[in-house]
């Protein structure tokens, strides 16, 4: 992709949720699941609607799985791994912003 110079540029400052994707499976009713590099998640069943034609043929093309993220706002979207890895740095939670976690 080339940056077109007459378009303004932006910068992102957003945080997101997302995992590198090892396998993921169509299921009859539409839905994907996914299983990430981090085995502590286990099987993940992803947003509806999320895997579309494109990505679809992205991944088959490249053989690259890529990221399932996840916005704020509940947005799900996917990245190949190239990309997503060149432009955002892992943020390790502090110890009060994990689920379960005692003080």
């Amino acid at each position: 992709m080339q940056v077109n110079p007459d378009m303004p540029r932006y910068e992102t400052k957003k945080i997101v949720s997302a995992v590198k994707i090892r396998s993921l499976h169509e299921l009859n009713d539409g839905l994907v699941t996914i299983t990430s590099y981090d085995r502590r998640l286990g099987v993940m069943s992803t947003v509806d609607g999320w895997f579309t034609r494109d990505i679809q043929l992205m991944t088959l093309a490249t053989g690259d799985l890529g990221y399932y993220i996840l916005h704020k706002d509940g947005h799900a979207d996917w990245s190949p791994s190239e990309a997503f890895e060149a432009e955002f740095t892992l943020v390790i939670p502090q110890p009060n912003e994990i689920a379960g976690a005692t003080s």
